[in-house]
């Protein structure tokens, strides 16, 4: 239980004027026994130093606080995160490693059920899955200046600059968190999660449509895959971005099937679904997700910010030949611009132009060599870098969109990678899947925390701090159909 100097402030004021020495006493002993909580309450977000025993204000660095309740009301409120919003999410404080049993097979498929009389059948095994997740570390670093942090000003009704800014820093987390939970992957960078695009293409129903707008019979397929033999997916959603959500609504007017009425009946999270795919088991509700992966364009404004000059350069020109999984088309065979920024701790750092890059023929795809300058991988210093993001434009040449991302090979190791066009830029997917805890959830170790850093000057930083994990326990019952188009042309 926390106890609050504030309401004994009094008491130990009228002591102090008998006895100092004891009133001094009383006061270090309250305040060790309030610093056994492990974590306070914030029952407000402004500065709110506890006060000396003389009942005057001090000036005393931020206490560390649980902003749950914020992280849930923002969550709740921000209607732009779908994802994070529908997400089942479980809260666990013992460990930062997650672990659950997944059946795979309810018994031995191949063993006939038939018995002779008084005789005995073969036994039949069930199978099953030990998996786990580990926490990862989600912060968002704020400061604001002394005065704006005890100052009430025009925010928000009157709250001051730390209280609106907590806020907004936590909505802004959130979203960066949303882009995460589709593009995350460990293998590129340890420090990411694994989102919802890799554990599907490892395991789920693909389909690409190349550019092009979905159609009902991609969908159909995929949904087919799903509800079949061996993954079983049922009460499916799906969701995707808003403009794919309305190519979707274009081509069932223009092909006579209008979207359903849901009756009336609007969700609160995600807001409700005129679009519904039919299925052997029901419609399928889809839903619109703005922050579905990385924007779409490339921005000086993002880079630049991390590893300083001396990063790596790219050796020579791309080589570009026949490659076993490329996805450039007839139609595909042009030329391209690429840009590659190194990603590191520290932000990102200055970006690598490589232009002209022509694609000739069906099945060929650019390999290219990034030379390494022996730059530091040391966690959290800087110029360190661990991976790389990709933004390429389409044959027209016009702008630059992300691809997506790849690991660095290693200190002094050149890095080469390959672009075979199976993300292309400006495109967007739709995922669909059995969308409960059966499947997958958000777990979490302990509650959000807004912790002091280090104050070393007239400001006050601090950190937002969230641990946790998607743990995507069946992707075999989810689908993706890839680089849709947003626009009917």
């Amino acid at each position: 239980m926390k106890i609050s100097l504030s309401l004994a402030a009094g008491g130990l004021a009228a002591l102090a004027a008998v006895n100092p020495a004891a009133a001094s006493s009383v006061e270090q002993a309250l305040s060790e026994y309030e610093g056994h909580d492990p974590v306070y309450k914030a029952e407000t977000l402004a500065y709110s130093p506890a006060p000396n025993y003389s009942g005057a204000p001090s000036l005393t660095p931020l206490t560390r606080q649980s902003v749950q309740g914020t992280l849930d009301d923002e969550t709740y409120k921000t209607r732009h995160l779908w994802l994070w919003q529908r997400l089942s999410k479980r809260t666990v404080n013992e460990s930062l490693i997650h672990e659950a049993t997944v059946v795979k097979e309810s018994g031995t498929e191949s063993i006939d059920p038939f018995f002779n009389e008084g005789g005995l059948g073969a036994f039949s095994e069930a199978e099953f899955d030990r998996i786990f997740t580990q926490a990862k570390f989600v912060s968002e670093n704020i400061e604001v200046p002394d005065t704006a942090a005890v100052i009430k000003g025009g925010f928000d009704g009157g709250a001051s600059v730390l209280e609106t800014r907590t806020r907004l820093g936590i909505k802004h987390l959130l979203g960066r968190m949303e882009r995460w939970l589709i593009e995350g992957d460990s293998g590129v960078s340890t420090l990411q999660i694994d989102g919802f695009r890799k554990a599907i293409l490892a395991r789920g129903v693909v389909k690409d449509m190349k550019g092009n707008a979905p159609t009902t019979e991609a969908i159909e397929d995929v949904v087919g895959e799903l509800q079949s033999d061996g993954r079983f997916a049922l009460d499916l959603e799906a969701f995707t971005d808003p403009r794919v959500k309305r190519v979707l609504t274009t081509l069932d007017a223009a092909a006579g099937r209008y979207p359903k009425d849901r009756g009336g009946v609007v969700s609160r999270i995600g807001g409700p679904s005129d679009v519904l795919l039919t299925t052997e088991y029901g419609d399928a509700p889809v839903y619109s997700m703005p922050l579905i992966g990385m924007p779409d364009g490339f921005s000086l404004v993002e880079v630049g910010q991390g590893p300083p000059a001396g990063t790596p350069v790219v050796i020579g020109a791309p080589s570009v030949g026949a490659a076993t999984g490329s996805r450039f088309y007839a139609g595909d065979v042009g030329e391209y611009d690429y840009v590659f920024v190194p990603v590191g701790d520290k932000g990102t750092g200055a970006p690598i132009y490589v232009n002209n890059v022509t694609v000739g023929s069906a099945g060929d795809a650019p390999t290219f060599t990034l030379g390494d300058t022996a730059k530091s991988m040391a966690k959290n210093t800087n110029g360190m870098y661990r991976y790389w993001r990709v933004y390429r434009t389409e044959p027209d040449k016009t702008s630059l969109g992300y691809i997506g991302q790849f690991a660095r090979a290693g200190v002094g190791t050149n890095t080469t990678w390959t672009d075979l066009n199976h993300r292309r830029p400006f495109k967007r997917p739709i995922f669909i899947g059995q969308f409960d805890e059966e499947c997958l959830l958000w777990v979490q170790v302990m509650e959000m925390i807004r912790r002091p850093l280090a104050q070393v000057q007239s400001s006050i930083p601090f950190m937002l701090q969230l641990w946790g994990n998607l743990f995507f326990k069946q992707p075999q019952k989810w689908g993706i159909i890839e680089n849709c188009a947003v626009r009917v042309t």
